[in-house]
This record gives structure tokens, sequence and C-alpha cells, in this order.
């Protein structure tokens, strides 16, 4: 693809990604070739792990680690603000704030905000969790998928942005 037509494609996701109802795994997949190009890897790598989750990855390496890039890179510092998330543990009294790492695809996460919008009647929801030494359930807002769903986009925007 020659320099106009990558940019022409990378402005029509950014457009794309400030829609709210968006399809992030969708955006993520079009953009993903866009980061096929030499010096892009770090970017396509990022966009592989949104599309299939960080799962087991981040249990075994840390974050920078795992995307193959440097603690300090822009895009680590980035992943981590909107993947983490502060909770409150509730299977512990007294209740406690925690940061929980949300590893599931992009698919996944709208899946589950989807779930969560059309179920819930309070203003929080409580996702239980069965990893050893990890809190059994944290309670969240009930915005929480979309709001690393929000962070994604916007990281991705501004990648987008940067491309000739």
């Amino acid at each position: 693809m020659g320099s106009a037509g990558m940019s022409a494609t990378a402005t029509s996701l950014r457009a794309e990604l400030r829609d709210v109802s968006c399809d992030h795994s969708a955006v993520a997949r079009a953009a993903a070739m866009l980061f096929d190009a030499p010096g892009h890897e770090a970017e396509r790598r990022w966009l592989d792990f949104e599309l299939t989750g960080y799962g087991a990855a981040t249990t075994a390496q840390r974050l920078h680690e795992v995307l193959g890039l440097e603690e300090a890179h822009p895009l680590v510092q980035e992943v981590a603000a909107y993947r983490s998330e502060v909770g409150v543990r509730t299977d512990q009294q007294p209740e406690e704030q925690v940061f929980h790492f949300f590893v599931e695809s992009l698919r996944e996460l709208a899946d589950a905000g989807g779930a969560v919008e059309r179920a819930a009647t309070t203003p929080f929801v409580e996702l239980a969790f069965e990893v050893k030494g990890y809190p059994r359930t944290i309670e969240f807002p009930r915005d929480v998928f979309h709001r690393v769903l929000s962070g994604f986009a916007i990281a991705l925007e501004r990648r987008l942005g940067a491309l000739p």
C-alpha cells in the first residue's frame, strides 16, 4: 500500500474509533495491516495481543517484556494505563482498593461490557477470579469495560495519526 493509501486508511480508521459503538476488534485488525510495514513491529505486536488477549503472557512476564519494549516506552505506559483499573476487593474485610490488569481480548471486553450494560441494575459490577493468590471478587464501576476500550481507541488513534 502506498503512502497516500496508507494515510487515507489511517484517517478512516481514526474517524471510526471516535464512534463509541465501533467494533474495536475490526478496527484493530484493519490497523494491524497498516503496521505490517518495517519499523512498526511494536505496534503490530501490541495489536496482536489486543486481538487475542494478554492471557498467560502477562502472568509469566512483565508488560514491557510481553510487548518486547523498554519499560519506559510510551506504548507500554499507555497499555498499562488503560488496561489497569481500580476496583474494590470484596472478598475480605475491610475492603481494599486493588489494581487489576484486564487481560481479555478486545472482543471479550466488548462482549462483557455489553452483557453488563444489558443486565446491570447497579452502578457496579462484581467480577470473580479463580487465580491462586489473587482476590476472589473485585467490584468495579459498571462502565469498566467501556473505559478499557476507550483507552485502547485513544492509543490506537494516536498511533494511526503518526503514520505518514
